[in-house]
């Protein structure tokens, strides 16, 4: 019983998403276009273009997402293995932009986004 005590309390710390204090993807998405944003949130959506960009949503589903992380092509290589993180918690900064109406933030350094957590499998909480 223990076990499966602490097994759900690190289940809902890490599912639970960002740290109380740290902004979200929404309320970076709030700043004016030009500002410098850090925020911490679930990764909602990950979808790559026919040109081989990557669009990292937060806060929904396109179109309905809150903000959105990009990833060129010509830069993908210095983000191995994000295209795989749908549903984990990650820190993002970088400069505030809009696209079509769509507020977003280019990635071109590695550092410029962290992952915080990985979503736990049903089976390790279980064991």
């Amino acid at each position: 019983m223990r076990r499966f005590v602490s097994a759900l309390a690190v289940f809902v710390f890490v599912w639970a998403g960002p740290a109380a204090g740290e902004p979200t993807a929404a309320q970076a998405a709030s700043e004016q276009p030009g500002s410098e944003v850090r925020f911490v949130d679930r990764v909602a959506e990950i979808q790559e273009s026919p040109a081989g960009t990557l669009f990292i949503n937060f806060g929904g589903r396109f179109p309905a997402e809150r903000l959105t992380a990009v990833i060129m092509r010509q830069t993908r290589s210095r983000f191995p293995g994000v295209e795989n993180w749908t549903g984990r918690v990650v820190r993002v900064r970088g400069e505030l932009t809009e696209h079509r109406g769509f507020r977003r933030v280019i990635l071109r350094e590695r550092g410029q986004i962290v992952a915080l957590g990985r979503p736990p499998s049903a089976s390790r909480v279980l064991d």
